[in-house]
């Protein structure tokens, strides 16, 4: 957990990133110098297919907002604040498009209009393997992965919408997680980006090493195959990380979390991965 001053601090890096500074606007409702709720919106992007009869099937990429950081104080809640200033938002947002991440349960955006698509938080202990034969890995460079992610995302796409992040968006997370270790002494790379072959497929991965909590956090796989989660789990050993970490929408043990979704039309969310929501 942060401190109130790190939290602080933490606000200031994120803002002060030039991804913070040309794609978050901040929203808030309040009287004089007082706030009573405040909402983030983030410029993101979509890539969306469409089934056949709401729209000509295919790929398309599609702008939308993303809604973060959405506070209320104490004695205000219960107003009503917050879905003033959401539906505000929305209604000013030509684009039709939102998502966000909910941490109280899919009920009060359901209201609003979003869609849930429910997914579970893994682990695995951090341990040393050796790789299987055939196993192959190798680090690509962000604008590399970018355009590999986008590649692998079209292929992999459902009818339905995943978050397609860019290099800015990439570089402004890794800046996060900077912070996290320098709130604990530890020098933390902008990024590790992988390909490899698993099983004779073809894998991308992005992670993060994350110093607060001493995991290997994934934060987007092309795959989750035993093979793959073994690399993380002697990723997060060699290290020094406790665990690796990520998302699957596969049901399991523990209390899921919702990304959600409100489109034009009945939309759900593709499977989604731990990095792509803020």
């Amino acid at each position: 957990m942060l401190t109130e001053r790190e939290f602080v601090e933490r606000n200031r890096r994120l803002y002060a990133h030039p991804f913070g500074k040309t794609r978050i606007r901040t929203y808030a409702i309040g009287e004089g110098s007082e706030l009573f709720a405040t909402l983030d919106i983030l410029d993101v992007k979509l890539l969306v297919r469409f089934e056949q009869g709401v729209q000509e099937q295919g790929v398309q990429e599609q702008g939308a907002i993303h809604f973060a950081s959405i506070l209320t104080l104490p004695e205000s809640r219960g107003k009503g604040l917050a879905s003033r200033l959401i539906n505000e938002v929305l209604r000013r947002d030509k684009r039709g498009w939102a998502t966000l991440f909910s941490g109280i349960g899919p009920g009060f955006y359901e209201r609003l209009g979003f869609s849930a698509s429910p997914h579970w938080e893994r682990w695995i202990a951090a341990k040393p393997s050796d790789p299987q034969p055939g196993f192959q890995s190798g680090s690509l460079g962000v604008d590399s992965f970018v355009e590999r992610q986008r590649s692998i995302k079209l292929q992999q796409l459902r009818t339905g919408a995943v978050f397609l992040p860019d290099a800015l968006w990439w570089d402004w997370m890794a800046d996060l997680y900077q912070f996290f270790g320098e709130l604990k002494g530890v020098r933390v790379p902008r990024g590790r980006f992988y390909e490899g072959v698993a099983g004779g497929k073809i894998f991308l991965a992005a992670a993060l090493e994350n110093a607060v909590s001493e995991t290997f956090d994934v934060f987007w796989t092309s795959s989750t195959d035993q093979e793959v989660l073994d690399f993380f789990a002697a990723e997060a050993h060699r290290l020094g990380m406790k665990a690796a970490h990520w998302w699957t929408n596969a049901e399991g043990w523990g209390k899921p979390q919702y990304p959600m979704i409100r489109a034009p039309a009945p939309f759900s969310l593709d499977p989604v991965s731990l990095g792509e929501w803020w």
